[in-house]
Protein backbone atom coordinates (compact mmCIF):
# COMPACT_ATOMS: atom_id res chain seq x y z
CA UNK A 1 0.00 0.00 0.00
CA UNK A 2 2.77 2.25 0.84
CA UNK A 3 4.41 1.89 -2.83
CA UNK A 4 1.00 2.63 -4.28
CA UNK A 5 0.85 5.57 -1.93
CA UNK A 6 4.39 6.56 -3.32
CA UNK A 7 3.37 6.23 -6.57
CA UNK A 8 0.50 8.18 -6.29
CA UNK A 9 1.93 11.51 -5.61
CA UNK A 10 3.71 12.03 -9.27
CA UNK A 11 1.04 10.85 -11.08
CA UNK A 12 -1.24 13.08 -9.21
CA UNK A 13 1.15 16.49 -9.47
CA UNK A 14 1.20 15.64 -13.56
CA UNK A 15 -3.29 15.36 -13.58
CA UNK A 16 -2.59 12.11 -15.20
CA UNK A 17 -6.25 10.78 -14.97
CA UNK A 18 -5.99 7.32 -16.18
CA UNK A 19 -3.06 6.25 -14.32
CA UNK A 20 -4.28 8.00 -11.06
CA UNK A 21 -7.34 5.89 -11.59
CA UNK A 22 -4.87 2.30 -12.10
CA UNK A 23 -3.20 3.40 -8.72
CA UNK A 24 -6.91 3.85 -6.82
CA UNK A 25 -7.81 0.70 -8.05
CA UNK A 26 -4.52 -1.05 -6.96
CA UNK A 27 -4.34 1.02 -3.48
CA UNK A 28 -8.31 -0.27 -2.91
CA UNK A 29 -7.49 -3.93 -3.88
CA UNK A 30 -4.53 -3.70 -1.49
CA UNK A 31 -6.97 -2.87 1.11
CA UNK A 32 -8.96 -5.62 0.44
CA UNK A 33 -6.68 -8.06 0.15
CA UNK A 34 -4.81 -7.47 3.30
CA UNK A 35 -8.73 -7.52 4.94
CA UNK A 36 -8.81 -11.91 3.99
CA UNK A 37 -12.08 -11.18 2.84
CA UNK A 38 -12.72 -12.71 -0.43
CA UNK A 39 -16.36 -11.32 -0.57
CA UNK A 40 -14.77 -7.88 -0.28
CA UNK A 41 -12.42 -9.25 -3.17
CA UNK A 42 -15.25 -9.65 -5.23
CA UNK A 43 -17.38 -6.97 -4.84
CA UNK A 44 -13.95 -4.50 -5.78
CA UNK A 45 -13.51 -6.09 -9.11
CA UNK A 46 -17.34 -6.25 -9.94
CA UNK A 47 -16.82 -2.15 -9.14
CA UNK A 48 -13.88 -1.88 -10.87
CA UNK A 49 -15.23 -3.33 -14.01
CA UNK A 50 -18.42 -1.13 -13.44
CA UNK A 51 -16.12 2.58 -12.95
CA UNK A 52 -14.34 1.81 -14.84
CA UNK A 53 -15.48 5.18 -16.97
CA UNK A 54 -15.63 7.48 -14.58
CA UNK A 55 -12.02 9.10 -14.74
CA UNK A 56 -12.48 9.53 -18.13
CA UNK A 57 -16.24 11.10 -17.51
CA UNK A 58 -15.65 13.25 -14.12
CA UNK A 59 -12.81 15.82 -13.51
CA UNK A 60 -11.11 14.68 -10.81
CA UNK A 61 -8.62 16.60 -10.97
CA UNK A 62 -9.51 19.03 -8.62
CA UNK A 63 -10.75 17.02 -5.62
CA UNK A 64 -7.21 14.31 -6.26
CA UNK A 65 -5.53 15.97 -3.23
CA UNK A 66 -8.09 15.04 -1.13
CA UNK A 67 -8.28 11.63 -2.29
CA UNK A 68 -5.12 10.94 -1.69
CA UNK A 69 -5.30 12.40 1.63
CA UNK A 70 -8.29 10.04 2.25
CA UNK A 71 -6.01 7.25 1.42
CA UNK A 72 -2.69 8.30 3.44
CA UNK A 73 -5.03 8.52 6.43
CA UNK A 74 -6.82 5.53 5.77
CA UNK A 75 -3.26 3.52 5.40
CA UNK A 76 -2.28 4.83 8.20
CA UNK A 77 -5.45 3.77 10.62
CA UNK A 78 -4.61 0.05 9.01
CA UNK A 79 -1.05 0.72 9.78
CA UNK A 80 -1.81 1.70 13.16
CA UNK A 81 -4.05 -1.40 13.56
CA UNK A 82 -7.19 1.36 14.69
CA UNK A 83 -9.89 -0.76 12.89
CA UNK A 84 -12.53 2.37 14.28
CA UNK A 85 -10.68 4.68 12.99
CA UNK A 86 -9.86 2.98 9.55
CA UNK A 87 -13.99 2.06 9.21
CA UNK A 88 -14.68 6.01 9.40
CA UNK A 89 -12.07 7.04 6.73
CA UNK A 90 -13.10 4.45 4.23
CA UNK A 91 -16.83 5.32 5.21
CA UNK A 92 -16.25 8.78 4.78
CA UNK A 93 -14.21 8.24 1.17
CA UNK A 94 -16.51 6.15 -0.39
CA UNK A 95 -19.36 8.81 0.39
CA UNK A 96 -17.67 11.61 -0.55
CA UNK A 97 -16.99 9.22 -4.45
CA UNK A 98 -21.01 8.08 -4.29
CA UNK A 99 -21.65 11.99 -3.96
CA UNK A 100 -20.11 12.87 -6.64
CA UNK A 101 -21.04 10.13 -8.64
CA UNK A 102 -24.83 11.17 -8.09
CA UNK A 103 -24.11 15.23 -8.43
CA UNK A 104 -22.79 13.78 -11.96
CA UNK A 105 -25.13 11.84 -13.03
CA UNK A 106 -27.77 13.97 -12.22
CA UNK A 107 -26.42 17.07 -13.89
CA UNK A 108 -26.72 14.97 -16.65
CA UNK A 109 -22.87 14.80 -17.67
CA UNK A 110 -23.09 10.90 -18.20
CA UNK A 111 -25.55 10.87 -20.16
CA UNK A 112 -24.08 13.39 -22.58
CA UNK A 113 -20.81 10.65 -22.38
CA UNK A 114 -23.31 7.77 -23.37
CA UNK A 115 -22.35 6.41 -19.20
CA UNK A 116 -25.38 6.71 -17.83
CA UNK A 117 -27.51 3.27 -17.54
CA UNK A 118 -24.38 0.84 -18.26
CA UNK A 119 -23.55 -1.97 -15.67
Amino acid sequence: MAICLDDQCPVIAAGDLRRYSMLDFQFHAAVYRASGNQYLKEMLESIKNKMRPIPLSIDIKPILDKLYEDHVRLYDALKSREADRAEEVFAAHNQFMMTLITEESVAGRWNQLGIAGKS
